[in-house]
């Protein structure tokens, strides 16, 4: 399936599709769960990744 994409890096794997659905990504999220999220956070913070969120641990926090 060319419109799928899944990227691993340790624990972490996140799903990625296309859609032709314009109004899809504005009500859309994406909840990544793993044991090196925290680490992967930090990574991001350090290399100044654009329009990264607050890291936030936990469900509903």
């Amino acid at each position: 399936m060319d419109k799928y994409l899944i990227v691993r890096r340790g624990e972490i794997e996140i799903h990625f599709w296309r859609s032709d659905d314009r109004k899809l990504p504005e009500v859309s999220s994406c909840y990544i769960r793993g044991g090196e999220v925290p680490a992967l956070h930090a990574e991001f913070s350090a290399r100044r990744v654009e329009k990264l969120s607050p890291f936030k641990c936990g469900y509903g926090t």
